[in-house]
């Protein structure tokens, strides 16, 4: 599988780049013959103790190449280890998955505890069916404040679809303030078919689910909500 699509080359520092990085944005894949990722398992931390031997990556995933097709992947920054609870941002690692190729389809995608967006999506005709997401536990309400998200469409994308978006949160440790778990631009909002937001247990809150739409979800509101409404007025009224 990674003979010629994914590289590991030593010079490169995972910090940098990521734990797997498919392609270097320079092939635009086939429709017709497209790569396959599947079944895969990245974690930041756990057989450790963080406080004893860190460990961090920037990126555990990083997809940069065109018509790629994902299932069931996994990639969970730890909230345990070997020792105990991980707190203060220890095994740091900012995002799950970063997808810049066009044409990516994943199947069955859970990112979880990052410390910045959990997905960014800049590719062009993104098709996502079933995210489960988890925030990061540890973080302060300077998280909520920074705009992060559970899984973000860049401003630049004019093509997205995703399925069953689900993003989840334990605010463990202090009492963070999100805005919304999903961002999109507002000419996709409609593209996104029963989003939800899920509140665990914990501190804190998430005002809404996909930008300004769904309502909170916290201890003392719903422990879930639903987006449901209609969303195509936003697509008309677009400039785009």
């Amino acid at each position: 599988m990674c003979s010629s699509i994914c590289e590991f080359p030593e010079r490169l520092d995972p910090n940098q780049i990521g734990l797997l990085q498919w392609g270097d944005g320079s092939y635009a894949g086939s429709a017709e013959n497209p790569g396959f990722l599947h079944d895969v398992f990245a974690r930041v931390g756990g057989p450790t103790d963080a406080t004893k031997e860190p460990v961090r990556a920037r990126v555990m995933l990083r997809l940069s190449s065109g018509n790629v097709v994902g299932d069931n992947l996994w990639l969970w920054r730890a909230d345990h280890d070997v020792a105990g609870l991980v707190k203060n941002g220890d095994n740091p690692c900012d995002h799950g998955l970063v997808v810049t190729g066009d044409h990516v389809t994943m199947y069955g995608l859970a990112v979880e505890h990052t410390l910045q967006d959990l997905v960014q999506w800049s590719g062009q005709h993104g098709r996502t069916y079933f995210f489960q997401s988890e925030l990061p536990y540890d973080v302060t309400g300077a998280w909520g404040d920074a705009g992060y998200v559970g899984y973000r469409v860049n401003n630049t994308v004019m093509s997205h679809k995703a399925y069953g978006v689900g993003v989840y949160h334990f605010f463990r440790d202090h009492n963070v303030t999100v805005k919304r778990g999903i961002a999109a631009p507002a000419w996709l909002e409609s593209d996104f078919v029963s989003p939800l937001n899920v509140h665990l247990t914990g501190n804190g809150r998430v005002e809404h689910v996909l930008n300004n739409w769904g309502g909170p979800t916290s201890s003392d509101t719903k422990q879930v909500q639903w987006s449901c409404e209609d969303r195509k007025s936003t697509r008309l009224n677009s400039s785009h």
